[in-house]
């Protein structure tokens, strides 16, 4: 499509456009409905753990690119392995994501690599680490939980990596031990199978998250409006004409993913990575809501419709503040019926985007 970053994310700061977004205000409005809060907020990580997002965080700034994350804790995963009533924890490596370093950094044929981090006293020691194609932390059992695992053939003594072993990994006042399997511990199947997937995964398979045309009800004024609709892990988003302007409403579930409240946030639309197809948006904060509101440029609306042109099109999404150096990823925006709406919705201000 030959659209690119309309400028530079490095050391970059959110701005003000100079747009009077005191007559879109109508985004209130459009975004008033609920969306169902999600979980509060996880308690701040330790520093020996956050230690290991900073590393990735550094090496993808040195890579000339920003870290991607699903929220600021979804990398570790708190446990309690050794029984001291303290937590431990697991770094989930694959978790954090480069574009510009890919999915190789830290995974490969072996698996994803983890770091397992156990208490010792008033801290925290790395104690195991190792690539798993599988892994999980069983249910408490004396106060203990412990680690099942499926690796790479040859972690166990196989000659070739393709025959897949499990294991356990219990704690002990010598550090870990493992013990080999021939069959899947039951953790693991249930890891990987007992729950299904989310559906805002597959956007696709759920038409609420198609593109619909809102019109004022009769007797009323007010813009008409495309609208994908939210979750209570998903943002509503709303494209409208407003000032002859084409402008779009990201309203996000309350809860730990959402921006801190009152400061710009910075959407990332398309394909991330340096040399990839995507477009950056500068949203300013609706009073008193979870809601952002923002001029659609010219480049974010080309990648909508273009790839909104395909029977099903759904395209990564990312938000960022002017504070943070890392990108926290969003599920995909569905773009189901995009065209059809959009083209209705600012067909008198399409010529004004920028």
């Amino acid at each position: 499509m030959g659209v690119r970053r309309e400028t530079s994310t490095n050391g970059r700061q959110l701005h003000m456009s100079g747009f009077n977004f005191t007559a879109l205000l109508f985004g209130a409005a459009i975004v008033a409905a609920p969306i169902a809060a999600s979980a509060e907020p996880p308690p701040p990580l330790p520093p020996e753990v956050r230690t290991y997002f900073d590393q990735a965080r550094q090496e993808c700034r040195e890579a000339g690119d920003r870290l991607r994350v699903t929220d600021e804790a979804s990398f570790a995963e708190a446990a309690d392995f050794n029984g001291d009533g303290h937590p431990d924890y697991v770094v989930h490596f694959n978790a954090l994501y480069c574009p510009s370093l890919g999915a190789s950094q830290y995974c490969g044929s072996a698996g994803c690599q983890v770091a397992i981090l156990v208490s010792d006293g008033d801290r925290l020691r790395e104690v195991a680490g190792d690539n798993f194609q599988g892994f999980a932390i069983t249910a408490p059992v004396g106060g203990r939980q412990s680690i099942v695992f499926a690796a790479h053939g040859t972690f166990c003594g196989h000659k070739s990596g393709a025959d897949t072993c499990f294991g356990r990994m219990n704690w002990t006042p010598k550090g870990f031990v493992r013990t080999y399997t021939t069959t899947e511990p039951a953790a693991l199947k249930t890891e990987s199978d007992g729950s299904p997937s989310s559906d805002d995964s597959r956007p696709d398979k759920n038409p609420k998250y198609d593109w619909t045309l809102v019109v004022p009800a009769a007797g009323k004024s007010g813009p008409s409006i495309a609208t994908s609709e939210g979750s209570s892990e998903r943002p509503k988003t709303v494209v409208a004409c407003a000032e002859n302007r084409p402008v779009i409403v990201v309203a996000f579930p309350s809860g730990p993913k959402a921006p801190p409240a009152g400061v710009p946030v910075m959407i990332e639309i398309g394909d991330p990575g340096l040399n990839s197809t995507h477009a950056d948006l500068v949203l300013q904060p609706v009073q008193d809501k979870t809601a952002y509101i923002g001029q659609l440029s010219r480049a974010a609306l080309a990648i909508m419709q273009t790839t909104g042109s395909q029977d099903y099109a759904a395209v990564p999404e990312a938000w960022t503040i002017a504070s943070r150096d890392y990108w926290i990823d969003m599920p995909p925006l569905s773009l189901t019926h995009f065209n059809e709406t959009a083209t209705a919705v600012l067909r008198a201000c399409m010529a004004n985007a920028r």
